[in-house]
């Protein structure tokens, strides 16, 4: 990619980046993965704590818990990496941390690759229609699921669904989840 092409790409993620965060959300109906064969089989499920422009599933997040499903919440452990920590209780178990962000405590279990039956959810500002989700920039979810990649879960983009079938530039390093899930269905990407 010479550097032209480069600018051209980092300029048309800023925009949809900007678009997606000030566009108005709709909460997500949960009903579109609880009722899925995915969720079913899941004993683990890694997810995060949604931000004031990403897609709320908060209520997700109870019933993971309510189902006694072991919940992973995201906690930054250095400016380029995160790991999933075991989230029992989402007031007791959680703390701000980086990026204003509500974190688990450091003190919790954290999730495994070995741990099969996993289903991770992702934030995204944007996806296309083969996966591939546009987040904040940081990269920590490509970096993690690089690092896990030979015993990569079922991946899960969570964004709003205006914002489901966009066009962006595609990294190398960019990795295509198999789901992506919005406020109207939940749809298995297209490779």
């Amino acid at each position: 990619m010479n550097l032209l092409d480069s600018l051209y790409s980092m300029h048309s993620k800023e925009i949809l980046r900007k678009k997606s965060k000030a566009s108005i959300k709709d909460p997500l109906p949960i009903e579109h993965l609880i009722h899925s064969q995915l969720y079913h089989e899941a004993e683990y499920i890694l997810a995060y704590m949604p931000l004031s422009y990403e897609v709320d599933i908060s209520p997700l997040l109870e019933q993971v818990i309510t189902d006694q499903k072991k919940l992973y919440l995201p906690k930054v452990v250095t400016q380029t990496t995160m790991i999933f920590l075991a989230v029992n209780d989402l007031k007791k178990d959680l703390q701000l941390g980086s990026y204003g962000i509500k974190e688990p405590i450091a003190d919790l279990i954290p999730w495994r690759p070995s741990h099969k039956q996993s289903l991770i959810l992702a934030p995204a500002l944007a996806t296309t229609t083969s996966g591939y989700r546009l987040g904040h920039g940081g990269g920590f979810y490509d970096r993690f699921l690089s690092s896990i990649k030979n015993n990569l879960p079922v991946t899960i983009a969570v964004t709003d669904h205006s914002f489901s079938s966009c066009s962006f530039p595609i990294e190398s390093h960019d990795i295509p989840f198999s789901y992506i899930l919005t406020q109207k269905n939940l749809i298995h990407a297209t490779f």
